[in-house]
C-alpha cells in the first residue's frame, strides 16, 4: 500500500529507470536503506514493455489495486530523463 507504488507511476518509472538512494518516508514512517538501489534503465536486457510489466505487476500484487502502466509510459519517461544518465534518484528529488 505504499504510495511510492500505487501513486503517480511517472514517479515509480523513474525510480526503476534511474535507481534510489538514501532515505524515504513511506506512509509516515522514514525508512533508512544501508544500501541503494540501482537503476534498471541502462541495462539492455530489460525493454520498455518489461519494465511495464514489473511495474503494472507490483502495483496490482499484494493488495494493491493500481492502473495498468503502459509501455508508452515508459518509453516517455525514459525520453524525458534520459540526460539524466546514472545519477540515482533521492526521495527529496519527487517533492
Amino acid at each position: 500500500q505504499s504510495e511510492w507504488v500505487t501513486g503517480d507511476p511517472k514517479r515509480l518509472i523513474q525510480i526503476l529507470l534511474h535507481g534510489l538512494q538514501g532515505p524515504i518516508e513511506v506512509a509516515g514512517k522514514t525508512y533508512n536503506p544501508q544500501a541503494v538501489m540501482p537503476g534498471l534503465g541502462a541495462n539492455p536486457t530489460i525493454s520498455d514493455k518489461d519494465l511495464a510489466h514489473v511495474i503494472t505487476y507490483i502495483r496490482n500484487a499484494w493488495g494493491n489495486k493500481a492502473s495498468v502502466v503502459p509501455k508508452t509510459l515508459v518509453e516517455e519517461q525514459r525520453n524525458l530523463t534520459a540526460s539524466r544518465g546514472n545519477k540515482l534518484y533521492k526521495a527529496e528529488d519527487f517533492q
